[in-house]
């Protein structure tokens, strides 16, 4: 199982990796839909905000981490990592030794 893990210390999957986390940081980690009613139900207005990757990463990196945008950016991260990792795991081919 070592052997299949050595993809984790090649320039190549971090690379990899970078690149994935610049292509990702664009897609929305939050939508919230905002909508006020009146008291028979009726939509007076509707507002959605979407809360893209990068909004998280330059909050946290401009205003510090008392923004709340941590979380954010560790899963944004985390799952950019996991997803990497897996795809590399499944074709990595560790070198054999003769």
């Amino acid at each position: 199982m070592r052997g299949r893990l050595q993809f984790l210390l090649g320039w190549r999957f971090w690379l990899n990796y970078t690149f994935i986390l610049a292509v990702t940081s664009w897609v929305p980690l939050l939508r919230q839909t905002a909508t006020m009613t009146t008291s028979d139900g009726t939509v007076l207005q509707q507002t959605s905000t979407n809360v893209r990757a990068y909004e998280s990463w330059i909050a946290l990196f401009t205003k510090g981490p008392g923004v709340g945008q941590g979380q954010a950016v560790a899963m944004h991260l985390g799952l950019c990592f996991i997803i990497t990792a897996f795809v590399w795991f499944l074709i990595f081919k560790p070198p054999v030794k003769h």
